[in-house]
This record gives C-alpha cells, sequence and structure tokens, in this order.
C-alpha cells in the first residue's frame, strides 16, 4: 500500500481513530503465523492515533494446500488525511507458478524482532531491561483497553534499563499480560528497531508474604485485648509446671 503527500494508513491498533488494514484468505490458503505489521510511528494530530505515513508493507507466511484451486486475498484498508477513504483490493493467483519471484525489499529493521528486551508492568508504569546499545523510543499496546495511547513518559533511563509512566484508564493494575511493541534506536546508527513483549504484571513473592504474616502477627500479640491475655497465660503455665521451658516457648512462638 502506497501513500502520497501527508496521507496515512493504520496499524494493527490504529489508536483513537482509523482501521487496521484486513486481509481474508480464500479456502485453498492456510495463513501460518501472525500477519506481520512494520514497525509503526505516531500520526501527528489531536486523537492519538498510529500508524505510517509512507505507505505500508504486509508480511504474510501462507501454505497453499490445494494448488488446484486459486489462490484469493481480499485486502481492506484505510486512507487518511484530513477525510479517510475505504480501499478494498482483491489479488487473484491461478497457479503457483504465477507467484513472483522476487519480493519487495525491505530493510529488515523495519519488521520486529528478538531483542531480548524483558519488561514487568505495574500499575502505571513499566520496566523495560535491554541490551545497552538501544535507546527507547516508544511503545505501542496492542490494545487500548487498560492503558491509552497517549506516548508513555519517560521516568528513568540509564544503559539497561529504562522505566516508563504509562496514562492508565483505570486505578487498578492490570491482572492479565498486556502484549505491546517497543521501539528502540541503536546509539551508534539511529536505525529503529522493534519487538513485541509480554509485559507481566509484577508479582510479589512467596516469601513477602509470609513476611507480612510474621509481622502481622507480632502486631496482633500487641493489641491492648491480646497483650494482658498473654501475660497471664504466661504466669499460668509457669506455676502449673516448674518446668519454664514451656512458657519461654509459649512467648516465642
Amino acid at each position: 500500500i502506497t501513500t502520497i503527500d501527508e496521507w496515512h494508513t493504520y496499524w494493527v491498533n490504529p489508536g483513537d481513530s482509523g482501521a487496521p488494514t484486513e486481509l481474508s484468505w480464500s479456502d485453498s490458503v492456510r495463513p501460518e503465523g501472525p500477519l506481520l505489521y512494520p514497525t509503526p510511528e505516531r500520526i501527528p494530530g489531536v486523537l492519538q492515533t498510529i500508524g505510517y505515513h509512507h505507505g505500508l508493507t504486509l508480511k504474510q507466511n501462507i501454505l497453499w494446500h490445494q494448488p488446484t484451486k486459486p489462490l484469493q486475498v481480499e485486502i481492506d484498508w484505510l486512507v487518511c488525511k484530513e477525510a479517510c477513504y475505504p480501499y478494498s483490493a482483491r489479488l487473484v493467483v491461478d497457479s503457483p507458478e504465477q507467484l513472483p519471484v522476487t519480493e519487495t525489499p525491505q530493510n529488515p529493521e523495519t519488521y520486529p524482532q528478538n531483542l531480548k528486551v524483558k519488561a514487568l508492568i505495574s500499575e502505571k508504569d513499566v520496566t523495560l531491561h535491554h541490551p545497552d546499545h538501544l535507546v527507547f523510543s516508544d511503545l505501542f499496546f496492542l490494545s487500548n483497553q487498560h492503558f491509552s495511547n497517549a506516548p508513555p513518559e519517560l521516568i528513568k533511563a540509564n544503559a539497561s534499563r529504562t522505566q516508563l509512566g504509562l496514562d492508565a484508564q483505570s486505578s487498578s493494575a492490570p491482572d492479565q499480560p498486556e502484549k505491546a511493541l517497543v521501539v528502540f534506536r541503536d546509539k551508534s546508527t539511529s536505525i529503529p528497531h522493534s519487538q513485541w513483549v509480554l509485559l507481566k504484571p509484577q508479582t510479589p513473592s512467596v516469601l513477602w508474604f509470609m513476611l507480612l504474616a510474621f509481622f502481622g502477627g507480632l502486631l496482633l500479640n500487641l493489641m491492648p485485648c491480646v497483650f494482658p491475655v498473654l501475660f497471664l497465660k504466661i504466669q499460668a503455665l509457669v506455676q502449673r509446671d516448674e518446668r519454664t521451658s514451656n512458657g519461654i516457648a509459649y512467648t516465642l512462638g
């Protein structure tokens, strides 16, 4: 899909308005793997929209499992500037011999890669751990159910760790992992790189819950209604049994 001037089309999550490009395949073809979108950019305007100013090349691995039947794909996309116009096209290939031998040349950094980036998400921020030759550029959520489409706020960054503030749609942290596309730039070449990450909520460890339970028990023993009873119980145990070990053990417990 080629656009000119200030016309643009949209990413898989278009943002506050727009629509993604959709492909519908015939029964003779089975898609294998996800539809690959290039790394998007933010579209300037009043609304927070995500897409492409300079055209769009989608990639899809397919299995033509019925080569005796033609390959057909319906393509629907939206192009916008001050107004939006929907477009549709149908591609039909009668036999595998008619497929082009060469493909449109594309920079391999245009599409998401494995950059060895790890991420953790909390109520209103996300922490990224990344190789030190990468500098954070942007973050796009696959959906906007919990977080808005606004650019994240850079809170803190060092060589291999970046902390971002997020504009949450609700006051509670997400209880399920959020999928997002993280965009970086190489320090030496300024080439953009991107990777899909699964932002997992930060959950406390079992040890943390055990410590909370322990200190909660200590605090309970100091309550006005409990503390005098402990003293009377210890005194009764000592008087009834000459061995004071039971009283000491009860106190420590």
